[in-house]
């Protein structure tokens, strides 16, 4: 069932962005940085823009490479098509430079077969990275400027050194307004044959709480289903990969656990969102002493979340304290 626009034709929403967009093909693309509120539609956005570079041929497979840094061993992993590289550097914490200044690098000088002039790289969550990073990343700029472009996604453009944004076009992308959102629900019920009563569409409205990826889910409810329901998102199915793992009594599932989380990250799932899943659950599942304990634990990760620039970290410290209490 396609809900989510992927030609820049059939934006409804965000729709004078996508028609910005079109001017760009395989032969001419800039550095491009898509920044705005979280579910605004900047992921949308940057596929669309993707799938008309490539003429809607674009396959994505889920990747993966090692990197070794100081005698350690990194797993990468990444999103591929013949037209694009699409990665999140933050995950990495302290080795986001060395991934900067050592893949992205071999991705640039490798001689792929491909029909594009420009080796695109998408890079998510951008305004999370190290200022080392962003400096890293404002000299390969400069010294591959000739076979590589780059699209970043961010929320926060202000930390953004102001260097590395001089290399770039900025595309802000803003929460939609309810009357487009409405208009965007209205036509995706008259695409698939569905009643466009307008108590419909409000409740839907409503119940999304304006966000688009919850506008989408909402639909795909109603469609299949014909139900509209006080809609949130099927916690245990999305986090129930990583519960196995913590509820594993040994450390080695921490491994896991962590590719597990990195590639929610590529499916745009933050460490924000699994840490409050996965505090929800187990609150709700521990007898009263834990579930107190993991209270007192969860307030200081949160702060441990707003006062560092990796937020990964705080989820991490909260899933090691669970495992503890399981213990």
């Amino acid at each position: 069932m396609e809900l989510v626009p992927k030609s820049l034709d059939n934006f409804i929403y965000n729709k004078k962005i996508a028609q910005r967009l079109k001017v760009y093909n395989l032969n001419f693309i800039e550095n491009l940085i898509f920044f705005g509120l979280n579910n605004s539609g900047k992921r949308t956005l940057i596929a669309g823009l993707l799938d008309h570079i490539s003429n809607n041929s674009i396959v994505r497979n889920l990747r993966s490479y090692s990197l070794k840094i100081n005698n350690n061993k990194l797993e990468i992993n990444f999103i591929e098509s013949k037209y694009h590289f699409e990665i999140n550097l933050y995950e990495y914490g302290n080795y986001d430079k060395n991934i900067i200044t050592e893949f992205l690098k071999y991705i640039l000088t490798f001689n792929n077969v491909t029909e594009l002039k420009y080796k695109i790289i998408v890079i998510h969550h951008f305004d999370k990275v190290s200022k080392t990073a962003q400096l890293a990343l404002r000299r390969i700029i400069e010294q591959y400027h000739k076979v590589g472009r780059f699209i970043l996604c961010c929320e926060n453009i202000n930390k953004i050194d102001e260097a590395l944004l001089s290399r770039f076009v900025y595309i802000r992308v803003p929460r939609p307004k309810p009357e487009i959102i409405k208009i965007y629900i209205t036509s995706m019920l008259q695409k698939f044959n569905k009643l466009t009563d307008k108590n419909i569409v409000d409740a839907i409205l409503d119940k999304s709480d304006k966000c688009i990826y919850k506008v989408y889910l909402l639909l795909y409810n109603y469609i299949k289903l014909g139900k509209i329901e006080n809609f949130i998102i099927e916690e245990e199915s999305i986090i129930q990969p990583i519960l196995v793992e913590i509820e594993r009594p040994n450390l080695k599932s921490m491994l896991k656990i962590r590719t597990i989380i990195y590639r929610y990250l590529l499916l745009n799932f933050t460490p924000t969102l699994l840490f409050s899943l996965i505090r929800s659950y187990y609150i709700n599942k521990l007898p009263d002493e834990k579930k107190y304990k993991l209270i007192a634990i969860s307030s200081t990760a949160d702060q441990f979340m707003t006062s560092i620039p990796y937020d990964i970290f705080a989820l991490e410290f909260l899933i090691l304290n669970i495992k503890h209490l399981l213990v």
